[in-house]
């Protein structure tokens, strides 16, 4: 019997590990804790009804519909508490536009610009990215159009790239080196 021994490629393990890491995150716990975080603060500090506001902006162009949303302009960034820890993307669309203290961040914006592609019927992916050359992930939208992707980083960047890893490179909170991942759910 012959054993054969097999060399493994350590370039790609370690180039690979960080997506591997980051794919492991979002689709296996933050796919189940996300939501039920939502729920959790959703029937505890922030219980009650939402504002009416999805159904009045939904049918906006994009330029029209990110003047609604626009950060610091419309809605400040708010941090998520326990420095991420409590991290979680809204349920509702309405929940954006809740007079809330904490846990407006990236990934709420990168929510509602899913929701108006859906809405639009356009192509589009929920992505999350970590920083390579340092620490942090980032949520963000990128919509594909006639012409290419564009990057929705809580406003539209208005670049169209022939790819979604060149559109992802207009990102706004300055990551030179990052892997990426489609949210799911």
């Amino acid at each position: 019997m012959k054993i054969i021994k097999r060399k493994w490629k350590t370039d790609w393990n370690m180039k690979n590990m960080p997506k591997m890491f980051l794919w492991l995150w979002m689709n296996l716990i933050r796919r189940w804790k996300s939501p039920l975080l939502y729920w959790i603060f959703r029937l505890t500090k922030y219980r009650g009804d939402l504002p009416d506001k999805w159904d009045s902006i939904k049918d906006l162009p994009i330029d029209e519909f990110h003047k609604e949303i626009a950060l610091n302009a419309q809605y400040d960034y708010l941090s998520d508490l326990f420095g991420g820890a409590l991290d979680f993307s809204p349920r509702q669309k309405n929940f954006f536009f809740l007079d809330r203290t904490t846990s407006r961040d990236c990934d709420n914006w990168s929510r509602m610009w899913k929701w108006y592609f859906e809405y639009h019927g356009i192509e589009h992916r929920e992505i999350a990215m970590k920083n390579m050359s340092g620490s942090g992930a980032h949520a963000v939208t990128v919509a594909k159009f006639e012409d290419g992707w564009e990057l929705f980083d809580y406003r539209p960047t208005q670049n169209r790239e022939e790819s979604i890893d060149k559109a992802l490179e207009n990102n706004v909170v300055g990551y030179d080196e990052f892997v990426w991942v489609v949210l799911k759910g």
